[in-house]
C-alpha cells in the first residue's frame, strides 16, 4: 500500500466539503527574502487539520495534543490564520480516516495469497486493572515475500462470562475480514486462561472451518526463566544500581563523577557514566553490568577511599559496596542478559521471521545451564531455572520445529543436534516434528499446480510429452522435492562469519520458489507465525501490554482507531521495528539524563519532552 500524500490519505481536493471546514480559503501573500520575490497562496483550514491528524497519528501523540494552547500558540506565530480544530470536529476526522483507512486494509488482506498468523494481545488499563482490551494483529507475508504486520480490531471487554464474549468478538473478526480457510496458526497470552480455553481454540478452529497451529506466547516462557535468575541475584543488582547512581551524583560539595574519575585513572580503567536502569529493560540492564564489570577494581577504590568524612554516608557505602560474592553474582546475571538477548530480539521484531530461529536460542540457553550446572555457588540456581524451562517445554510446539526445517540453515541435520542437547538425545520431538511435515506437505502438494516440474526454472511443462511424463512419474518421484531439499546442505549463517550475505529467510524462499513450490507454499505460512504476544521487558514489568494513561481515557471507539491508525502507518513506512528501537533509545537516553534531570523532568521542569 503507497503511503499517503502529505495532505491526507484520501481525497482532500475534491468538490465535496471536508469534514470541519468552516473557514473560506485566505490567500496570504509573503515575500522571498533571497529573491525579493512576492508569493502569494492559498490557506487551507481542512488541508491543515488532516495534516495535524496525520502529524498527530505518526508521533503517537496524546489526543489532547490539538488542543494544547501551547501548540496553537507555536502554530499561530508561523501563521495567524492558524486554528486549533474543536474536540468533536478532530474525533470526526479521525474515525472518518480509519474508517476509509480499514477498507483499504481489508482490500490488502483480501488480496494475500497465503494464510495469516494471528497473534491475541491482552492490553490493559494504567487507572482500570479490572478492565482490559483484546487485540488482534494479523501477520501475512506479500508477494515480494516480505513479512507484514496489521492491528485489525482492538476491544474493550464487557461484563459477561469471558468465554462467551471472546467468541462472539472472535467470531466477528472473523466475519469482517473475511479469514474463514486463512488463518494458519494463532498465538495467545499465556497469563489469560479464558483465550486458552478449550472453548475459545475450538470455537477459533470451527471458524477457520479447519485445522490451526496454536502457538503459547514465547515471552512468557522466557521471563519465567530470568524471573528466577532474578530472585538470586536481585540484592547484588541493587548494590551496584545504588553505587553507579551515587557516582552519577553532581549534588555532593564534591561531585561525585570527578572522584570516580580519579579512581580511574588510578586503576588504569576508562572512566564512563552509568545507566540509571529501570529493571524490566534487560539491554539497558546488561550495558550497565557490562561497564560495571570492566570498572570493578575503580568502584572499589572509590568505595573504599572516598574522602567524604560524612559518617551516615559512609555508612552508605558500606552497605552498598559490592563483596566479591557480589561480583560472581553479577558476572552470572551478565552472561544470562547476553544469552537471553537473542530471545529478546526475537519476541519484538516484526519484519524478520523468528520463529525458525528459537529452537536455536532454546539450545543456547540449555549450554548455559549446562555451564553452570555444576558450579557450587550457582548449581541451585541453575537447577531451578531448568525446571522451569522443562516445565514449559516438556514438549516443543510443533510448529518451531516445521519452521526450523524450512530455515535452510537448519534443515533436519542441524534440527536433531539441536534437539539432542535439549532433551538430553531424546529424539521423539524429532519424530513429531518429521510426521507433522510429511502431513502438512502431502495437504499442500495437494493444492499445487500438478505441472510444476522440481528443479526447473519454469513452472509449466512446456511440451504435451512433458506432461504426458511428469503425469507417468511414480509417487515416490513427485514427492521427491521433499527429500530433494532436506538432501541438499544446510545453508551456513548462523554464527558464521563468512555468511553475512545470508540474513533473509523470506529472500532464499523467494529465490527457490520454482524449484520447491510446495515447500515454498508452505514457507510461507510457517514463516508468518510470530512467537511472542509481548516483549519480555512488558511481561517483567507488567505482565501484559499497558495503554498509557493519556489513552485510557478515550471512548473504545476513537482508542480503536487512534491505535490502529498508528499501526498502519509504521506498517506503510516498515517502521514497526524502528519504532521499538526508539522506544528503548529514548529510555536509555532518560537513564542518562541523571538524578537532576530525572527530578526536573517529574517536576514538569525538563520541557524535552512536552509530549511523549
Amino acid at each position: 500500500m503507497d503511503p499517503p500524500d502529505r495532505g491526507d490519505s484520501f481525497s482532500e481536493g475534491s468538490d465535496e466539503e471536508s469534514v470541519g471546514s468552516s473557514i473560506p480559503r485566505n490567500p496570504i501573500t509573503i515575500e522571498n527574502a533571497d529573491t525579493k520575490e512576492i508569493l502569494t497562496f492559498d490557506y487551507d483550514e481542512d488541508k491543515m487539520n488532516h495534516s495535524f491528524i496525520n502529524f498527530m497519528i505518526a508521533c503517537d501523540l496524546p489526543y489532547t495534543f490539538l488542543s494544547d494552547p501551547r501548540v496553537e500558540d507555536h502554530m499561530q506565530f508561523l501563521n495567524p490564520l492558524f486554528k486549533s480544530p474543536p474536540k468533536e470536529i478532530t474525533k470526526e476526522l479521525i474515525m472518518k480516516k480509519f474508517q476509509e483507512q480499514r477498507e483499504q486494509v481489508k482490500e490488502l488482506i483480501k488480496g494475500v495469497k497465503g494464510k495469516f498468523s494471528l497473534c491475541f494481545q491482552i492490553w490493559d488499563l494504567t487507572d482500570y486493572p479490572d478492565d482490559y482490551y483484546l487485540c488482534i494483529a494479523a501477520y501475512f507475508i506479500d508477494d515480494e515475500w516480505k513479512l507484514n504486520k496489521r492491528i485489525i480490531s482492538l476491544s474493550k471487554s464487557y461484563y459477561c462470562p469471558e468465554d462467551e464474549w471472546m467468541i462472539y468478538f472472535i467470531t466477528e473478526q472473523f466475519k469482517n475480514w473475511g479469514l474463514a480457510k486463512r488463518v494458519f496458526a494463532i498465538t495467545t497470552n499465556n497469563l489469560n486462561n479464558n483465550i486458552n480455553s478449550s472453548s475459545v481454540l475450538s470455537s477459533v478452529e470451527l471458524l477457520n472451518e479447519g485445522r490451526l497451529y496454536h502457538v503459547p506466547c514465547y515471552a512468557h516462557v522466557l521471563s519465567s526463566i530470568m524471573q528466577v535468575g532474578f530472585e538470586f541475584f536481585d540484592q547484588s543488582i541493587e548494590k551496584i544500581r545504588q553505587i553507579t547512581r551515587d557516582i552519577n551524583d553532581r549534588k555532593q560539595p564534591n561531585p561525585n563523577p570527578e572522584i570516580y574519575r580519579k579512581a580511574c585513572e588510578k586503576e588504569g580503567v576508562a572512566f564512563s557514566y552509568f545507566l540509571n536502569y529501570t529493571p524490566w529493560r534487560w539491554s539497558c540492564m546488561y550495558k550497565m553490568l557490562d561497564v560495571a564489570l570492566q570498572q570493578q577494581r575503580a568502584i572499589d577504590l572509590y568505595c573504599s577511599e572516598h574522602p567524604s568524612q560524612d559518617l551516615r554516608y559512609q555508612d552508605f557505602l558500606n552497605k552498598f559496596r559490592p563483596n566479591g560474592e557480589d561480583w560472581e553474582k553479577l558476572k552470572f546475571a551478565k552472561e544470562l542478559l547476553r544469552v537471553c538477548d537473542g530471545p529478546r530480539e526475537c519476541c519484538s521484531s516484526v519484519y524478520h521471521p523468528r520463529v525458525c530461529e528459537v529452537v536455536h536460542q532454546l539450545g543456547e540457553i540449555c549450554l548455559f545451564f549446562q555451564a553452570y550446572a555444576n558450579v557450587p555457588r550457582f548449581e541451585d540456581v541453575t537447577r531451578k531455572m531448568k525446571e522451569k524451562f522443562y516445565e514449559h517445554w516438556d514438549e516443543l510446539p510443533v510448529i518451531f520445529g516445521l519452521a526450523s526445517i524450512l530455515d535452510p540453515r537448519t534443515k533436519t541435520t542441524k534440527l536433531k543436534v539441536l534437539i539432542e542437547l535439549i532433551y538430553y538425545n531424546n529424539t521423539k520431538n524429532l519424530d513429531n516434528f518429521e510426521a507433522e511435515l510429511n502431513r502438512l506437505f502431502e495437504e499442500y502438494r495437494a493444492n499445487t499446480p500438478k505441472n510444476v516440474v522440481v528443479g526447473s526454472s519454469s513452472s509449466k511443462a512446456t511440451t504435451k510429452i512433458a506432461e504426458y511424463l511428469e503425469m507417468k512419474q511414480p509417487e515416490y518421484v513427485k514427492s521427491s522435492e521433499l527429500q530433494c531439499y532436506l538432501n541438499e546442505p544446510v545453508v551456513q549463517g548462523y554464527n558464521n562469519d563468512d555468511s553475512d550475505d545470508f540474513d533473509d529467510v523470506l529472500a532464499w524462499w523467494k529465490a527457490q520458489e520454482c524449484r520447491f513450490p510446495v515447500l515454498a507454499a508452505m514457507a510461507r505460512d510457517v514463516l508468518t507465525v510470530h512467537v511472542s504476544t509481548v516483549t519480555p521487558e512488558e511481561i517483567l514489568s507488567t505482565g501484559r501490554r499497558v495503554l498509557e494513561k493519556e489513552k485510557c481515557s478515550l471512548g473504545p471507539t476513537i482508542l480503536e482507531a487512534t491505535v490502529c491508525l498508528r499501526d498502519w502507518y509504521l506498517a506503510r513506512e516498515r517502521l514497526h521495528d524502528q519504532d521499538e528501537k526508539d522506544k528503548l533509545e529514548y529510555d536509555m537516553w532518560m537513564m542518562k539524563l541523571g538524578d537532576d534531570e530525572e527530578e526536573e523532568d517529574e517536576e514538569g521542569k525538563n520541557p524535552c519532552m512536552v509530549f511523549a
